[in-house]
């Protein structure tokens, strides 16, 4: 089961309101202070409990001895050292992201980059702390980490290097970098330090509102500083991710196609409609007869156990007015690996189909000496090039990786859900103009539904591909029988476009061996929905 983490950053960050809202989640404060032990830093970690305008939270304070001692990364890395492999790789990664930043910001090299403040005691307490206490949680590897947008504040701030504009540079450039959306916030005081940036853009897998996930733990974690303003604090849910999946009934869906697509639909047999907020106002219902009618052969499909179509998740593809693809500009990252377990592949490359890559893929190699090797592609948003290299080197022995930028032409595509022998089967589709080019049924939903109902799976592939492949114009679906072996009916004569044609069109369900199907559509003439753009 795969663990989820939300950061609500709406306040600002620090490496100690972090450390305080995941020990308040519920990770050991022991297991932390065990792991800063083995670093062997006259450092301690006490938490207790605070109000911040009157909403009761954690707050973790550091003891540690004053220090004169100016560190360079490397010196913080061999301090880090006695942590465990997963703690370890994840707080170098913080400190790491932290250097190239400061050296950015400095004309110079991570090389000459000396922490001050960031690595005092303090800061290795909170980002060693950080680690521990997300490994504590079971958040460090595969895990769903979801940041807010970031709240930076605004005035000055006093640093070594003297006063500084808020955002500080640091902070500007690891945002920017990782792509991170900014929150606007009317306090006029730096909300988020250096070393908070470098924890969010490291831990973070994607950017946004909470994921879909089922919460177990909310933590309160709040900065020493109580300004009237607002409450000074950053909260986290822990949970579970929960499986994205069509509903059958009525489901809010967002679009996730790009921003000018129309609004996304459902279509469910209650003739409920959701748009999506992120994108302009559209919405569509079934007439009320094809809603009962839709309800009805559902129901009567269930015990016949028929194949129908019964809700389009995520998104419809556009009307046949609008262009048959999508062209969008991608970096393609490559990377050639011939010393690394096979056994890892699969698990990355699923890893970075997780934090958003458009694909992922391994291609086999021929490398010196006759060594076998991988050559890894992946195609990224260029926001996500640091976040996709960052996972290369962490997971790979590689040294390296390619850039390049590609153009990408993809169909537009939808995800519907059939019945297939009482049971549920997703079927991604592909369009040109109103014709389904492509349907391919989710192996694993047709496998369990060919499963209850005994039949071999390569029939319930074919009914569910056959199901979702109607044009998009038309009203029905076929209908096959749950007994073994069959062959699937072909898809039926599509529905007259035009409330006058009905009359004289031929009958949509006609060509059903079982009655008509259960297909919902959306009313001619409402807008369609966009499309969902799954990966290529």
């Amino acid at each position: 089961m795969t663990r989820a983490l939300w950061v609500d950053a709406s306040n600002g960050a620090a490496g100690d309101m972090l450390l305080a809202a995941l020990l308040d989640a519920g990770a050991s404060l022991d297991a932390v202070r065990s792991g800063l032990a083995s670093l062997d830093l006259p450092i301690s970690v006490d938490l207790s409990p605070v109000r911040r305008h009157g909403f009761r939270a954690s707050h973790v304070r550091v003891d540690a001895a004053d220090t004169d001692v100016h560190r360079g990364l490397s010196d913080v890395l061999a301090v880090l050292g006695p942590l465990p492999a997963p703690v370890l790789s994840f707080a170098s990664a913080v400190f790491t992201r932290l250097a190239q930043a400061e050296a950015r910001v400095h004309g110079s090299t991570v090389d000459d980059v000396h922490f001050h403040e960031v690595g005092a005691l303090d800061a290795i307490a909170d980002v060693a702390g950080c680690a521990l206490a997300l490994h504590d949680l079971r958040l460090l590897e595969g895990a769903v980490r979801v940041v807010s947008p970031v709240a930076v504040g605004s005035g000055t701030v006093r640093t070594a290097h003297g006063p500084l504009p808020v955002p500080a540079p640091a902070v500007a450039e690891l945002l920017t970098a990782a792509g991170a959306p900014l929150a606007a916030h009317s306090a006029t005081m730096e909300l988020c330090t250096p070393t908070g940036a470098a924890l969010l853009t490291t831990l973070a897998t994607a950017w946004g509102p909470p994921p879909a996930m089922t919460p177990y733990a909310a933590g309160v974690g709040a900065g020493t500083a109580d300004p009237p303003s607002h409450a000074n604090v950053l909260r986290v849910l822990v949970g579970t991710a929960t499986p994205t999946r069509a509903p059958s009934a009525s489901a809010m869906v967002s679009a996730s196609g790009p921003p000018a697509m129309p609004a996304s639909v459902v279509w469910s047999s209650d003739a409920s409609v959701a748009s999506s907020p992120s994108h302009s106002a559209a919405s569509a219902a079934l007439p009320p007869a094809a809603s009962s009618s839709a309800v009805s052969s559902s129901a009567a499909s269930s015990s016949a156990a028929s194949s129908s179509v019964v809700s389009s998740s995520a998104s419809v593809a556009p009307a046949a007015s609008d262009l048959d693809w999508r062209d969008t500009e991608l970096l393609q990252v490559e990377a050639t690996v011939d010393d690394l377990d096979p056994r890892i592949w699969p698990d990355l490359l699923e890893e970075l189909r997780s934090i958003g890559a458009a694909d992922a893929w391994c291609v086999p190699a021929l490398m010196r000496k006759g060594r076998p090797g991988q050559v890894l592609t992946v195609l990224v948003d260029p926001a996500r090039l640091d976040l996709t290299c960052r996972l290369v080197f962490t997971w790979t022995t590689t040294l390296g990786v390619r850039v390049h930028p590609v153009s990408r032409r993809a169909l537009n595509r939808d995800t519907v859900t059939v019945l297939v022998a009482g049971s549920e089967v997703r079927v991604k589709r592909a369009f040109l103009g109103d014709d389904v080019v492509t349907a391919q049924p989710e192996y694993d939903d047709a496998l369990a539904a060919a499963r209850a109902a005994g039949i071999p799976v390569t029939d319930v592939l074919d009914a569910a591909r056959a199901a979702a492949s109607t044009p998009r114009t038309a009203g029905s679906a076929p209908t096959i029988p749950a007994s073994a072996p069959h062959t699937p009916a072909s898809a039926p004569q599509a529905a007259a476009s035009a409330p006058q044609a009905a009359a004289s069109a031929p009958h949509a369900g006609a060509a059903a061996p079982h009655g008509p199907a259960s297909a919902t559509r959306p009313h001619e003439g409402d807008p369609p929905a966009p499309e969902a753009g799954p990966r290529h």
